[in-house]
């Protein structure tokens, strides 16, 4: 979607040697995921890896709009880009980086679903890819036959509306349906006893992610008074009263460090496991 609603965009301002480099670009994302898919699937530092890519991408959307955005009338003649090629060039990349950091994972979950057998998750990747194609698609047919303001506004709140995350319940007997739990939540974590729920929880300015527990059955939660600082890793249970999760060792270091903490805040947090990140315990099946 946001390489459409870009597409759609320059085309509106006629701006149309900048559309082809996306245009090619999108051809290339394809060799591109399977050899980024295979590469992210053998990485020992994934998360490290997600956030370089995010970055990069963040830096390179951020260029890309302030030079086509401001003052870009969609009403008048084309604006002349400032350093053509480069900028084009930047574009080019934005939208590989882009594409390619969203289906080098979704690559590598759907190899995931297909060597576990798991056929229902297969076909929600496979519809939720076709549905995001459509979608793309319908944009582009619609920006044609909307007005300059409509489409004006529709981009500008497609890249400045705030996302809002949500821990959802679904329904899967008869008719699908999900059930909105919680907001601004994200990684929630059942316990081995699936009595308690962990997640990390938006707080404050919206930047602060805070370590949260709830009960799965009362729905009361509280704030893990054990660890106190922001960050951002999947929580795992190591047993009913303790939740492991990374932490980075500062804002400039890159490495990170596996951190324990009781969830009813008796003790203090401390480090479990140095460099590294993304625990996962292995529990034995009965």
């Amino acid at each position: 979607m946001p390489v459409s609603c870009c597409v759609a965009w320059l085309q509106r301002n006629r701006q149309h040697a900048s559309v082809q480099p996306i245009q090619y670009a999108v051809l290339v994302t394809v060799p591109l995921t399977i050899v980024s898919a295979w590469a992210f699937q053998h990485a020992t530092h994934q998360a490290r890896w997600e956030s370089l890519l995010a970055t990069f991408g963040l830096a390179l959307s951020a260029f890309a709009r302030k030079t086509l955005w401001p003052g870009a009338p969609v009403d008048g003649p084309q604006r002349p880009l400032p350093h053509r090629s480069l900028t084009r060039r930047v574009i080019a990349g934005a939208a590989v980086l882009l594409i390619v950091r969203q289906t080098m994972e979704m690559a590598v979950v759907l190899a995931a679903a297909v060597a576990l057998r798991s056929w229902s998750a297969t076909a929600a990747i496979i519809g939720g890819l076709a549905t995001a194609a459509i979608a793309a698609y319908v944009w582009m047919f619609v920006s044609r036959h909307i007005s300059d303001r409509a489409l004006t506004s529709a981009t500008r709140g497609f890249t400045r509306s705030p996302r809002t995350r949500y821990v959802l319940r679904p329904v899967c007997r008869g008719l699908r349906e999900l059930t909105v739990l919680h907001e601004n939540v994200e990684c929630p974590s059942l316990s081995p006893s699936n009595r308690l729920i962990a997640f990390k929880k938006k707080v404050g300015d919206l930047s602060t992610w805070r370590l949260y527990v709830q009960a799965a059955t009362t729905m009361k939660e509280w704030a893990v008074g054990a660890e106190m600082r922001s960050f951002d890793d999947q929580i795992e249970w190591l047993d009913d009263g303790h939740v492991l999760y990374a932490m980075s060792r500062s804002s400039q270091s890159p490495i990170s460090d596996v951190w324990v903490a009781p969830v009813d805040g008796t003790s203090a947090a401390r480090v479990f496991l140095p460099e590294a990140e993304s625990p996962i315990i292995v529990r034995p099946t009965m």
